[in-house]
């Protein structure tokens, strides 16, 4: 688990790291997932500009829905799941210390 949690964040790290050294920062669109789900039509308009100052003109093909609704169940035995979550607060406070020590 500690494994997986990992390599995420270094996945994460590599792709920020990446893009800003390849100066691609203007040519990146983000979203969360949250974000999404939460305002489906704001995000895809967002994208529709976003892919427009770049030259590409998107259109609507279908109708989506407004909102999604977001999935909080839980996937994992409730031990592991607690322990994720443990260790997950540990390396963020321990990112958070390390930052005010800079």
């Amino acid at each position: 688990m500690q494994q997986a949690v990992g390599q995420i964040e270094s996945i994460h790290e590599l792709i920020d790291r990446d893009i800003e050294r390849l100066g691609l920062e203007d040519r990146v669109f983000r979203v969360s997932y949250e974000d999404f789900c939460e305002d489906v039509h704001g995000t895809l308009y967002r994208f529709q500009d976003f892919m427009a100052r770049h030259g590409i003109e998107l259109e609507r093909r279908f109708e989506v829905p407004y909102r999604f609704e977001i999935e909080h169940s839980q996937k994992i035995p409730q031990d592991m799941y607690e322990e994720l979550g443990d260790y997950v607060d540990q390396r963020n406070k321990g990112k958070e210390n390390q930052g005010t020590r800079a």
